[in-house]
């Protein structure tokens, strides 16, 4: 999944050169979408209004439909064509993270029954790995669990990440107008 979503389109919008000259005066029209008045700003670099939910990502230098974030584990940007692979990528790797730490937990126990220890000086080597593994695995499981948790509220509330951290509908609006109900945002 991480592949598939590092190689393919996140949704980005070609240019458009035929609007390189436009007057910039007027850099935003207002369209009404679902009852909310949206602004679709004018991008000068890609050369085309915006359509809403779309951002202009400053690592891939594109307009991106959707645009969510540009993650650094993918290489490119998450968007509407690679959401879905994003999400499965931290859902798998947060229930891998989870196993081992169970495993890990598992073998420590095992370890300290069935093993007798000659010196103290093994013992205390295999205590203090053991420990710092644990709390190593405990820490990723802390940043993925978070990541993962994130990332399916966000989706249930028919919200993309950018627009959760500018607070993009909060001010006037109780739901997000693009939310479809749960199941459909799902």
């Amino acid at each position: 999944f991480l592949l598939l979503g590092g190689c393919s389109d996140p949704g980005i919008l070609e240019r458009n050169n035929e609007y390189a000259n436009y007057d910039n005066r007027k850099s935003v029209i207002k369209v009404n979408i679902q009852g909310h008045m949206t602004n679709l700003n004018y991008c000068y670099t890609c050369f085309h209004f915006r359509p809403p939910r779309t951002s202009h990502c400053a690592e891939c230098d594109n307009c991106v439909e959707h645009f969510d974030h540009h993650c650094l584990w993918m290489g490119t940007c998450v968007g509407k064509r690679n959401y879905k692979y994003f999400y499965f990528v931290i859902s798998l790797t947060t229930l891998c993270a989870l196993i081992q730490f169970f495993a890990s937990i598992g073998f420590i126990i095992n370890h300290f029954k069935h093993n007798d220890f000659s010196s103290n000086e093994s013992k205390y080597i295999v205590i203090s790995l053991s420990f710092v593994a644990f709390f190593d695995l405990l820490f990723l499981i802390f940043f993925l669990f978070k990541l993962f948790y994130v990332h399916t509220w966000l989706l249930t509330k028919g919200l993309t990440f950018y627009e959760h951290i500018k607070k993009k509908y909060f001010v006037t609006l109780k739901i997000a107008p693009y939310s479809r109900g749960l199941l459909a945002n799902i």
